[in-house]
């Protein structure tokens, strides 16, 4: 396989995944689970990703009217 085909493939690859992000962002998925998915597609496994999950998961429950 060449090396443009190999760059196409991730290409694709990397535009189905943002799609597929977005399109969950849109359905309506929690800030923090969106945030937890995006540091798992990219590996980005760091301390600020964590806190920053836990950040948006807090102000979600803090924002989330008490139920009756």
């Amino acid at each position: 396989m060449s090396v443009l085909s190999l760059l196409r493939l991730r290409t694709a690859a990397a535009l189905a995944d943002r799609y597929r992000i977005g399109v969950a962002y849109v359905a309506g998925v929690a800030d923090d689970a969106w945030m937890r998915e995006i540091a798992a597609i990219y590996g980005l496994d760091g301390t600020l990703f964590g806190l920053w999950e836990r950040f948006l998961r807090a102000e979600r429950a803090r924002l989330e009217p008490a139920a009756p």
